[in-house]
């Protein structure tokens, strides 16, 4: 799994505003550094200084972001499929693999306006 590059982070509390109607985007403020360890990925986000270790399918989603995209779950599924050769997921699993990243503030909801983001 290839790693694109990065963008910015903010705190930001949303995980009870995810929806499969929501569109998606990587925090602006996010700054992310990773690596892979035995099969899982570790990045670092350098502004909170937070560690995560996200198994390969969250990281495939926090990558697709990474882009700059702004996407829901149908988008996301096209992108897994075409970048990491992903087949259909579902949206019940797309939604539990991007809740988590909303909850630590990696993904924001893409009408949050950019002044919102501290």
């Amino acid at each position: 799994m290839s790693r694109p590059a990065t963008a910015g982070s903010a705190v930001v509390p949303l995980a009870e505003g995810v929806s499969a109607a929501t569109l998606w985007r990587l925090n602006p403020r996010a700054d992310l550094h990773w690596r892979q360890l035995d099969g899982d990925w570790v990045v670092h986000e350098n502004r909170s200084g937070m560690t995560h270790q996200l198994g390969a399918l969250r990281a495939a989603v926090l990558m697709v972001f990474e882009t700059g995209t702004v996407l829901g779950l149908a988008g996301l599924q096209h992108s897994l499929a075409t970048e990491f050769g992903l087949v259909d997921l579902g949206h019940d699993a797309l939604h539990d693999l991007v809740k988590p990243l909303c909850q630590i503030d990696l993904l924001l909801p893409a009408s949050l306006p950019p002044d919102a983001v501290a």
